[in-house]
């Protein structure tokens, strides 16, 4: 039986090559140097049962990285505080 994140590596992968978004999509194991490179991690993944019948609960959190990521000590680096300051005086971004 495959382990649950393998499965959702395989689907991700197998969802992203079929959107046409990408020039490739590869794994993480491949020869290919990528430009970009999704990490993530399966937080829940579970059945839900209920008078209705069941579900099943699975929660994934990813992120897209840059890859090769910058070196920072290399350069500068800075934020854009107008959205938290618009926050701060109960405005919306």
């Amino acid at each position: 039986m495959p382990v649950r994140g393998e499965l959702v590596t395989d689907y991700l992968s197998r969802d992203f090559k079929h959107a046409g978004l990408f020039k490739a999509v590869a794994p993480y194991e491949s020869k290919v140097e990528p430009t970009l490179i999704l990490e993530g991690s399966v937080d829940e993944f579970f059945e839900w049962d209920s008078e209705d019948g069941w579900k099943a609960v699975l929660t994934v959190s990813t992120v897209l990285l840059s890859h090769p990521q910058p070196d920072l000590s290399k350069g500068s680096f800075s934020e854009d505080l107008s959205c938290g300051e618009a926050l701060q005086e109960e405005k919306r971004c």
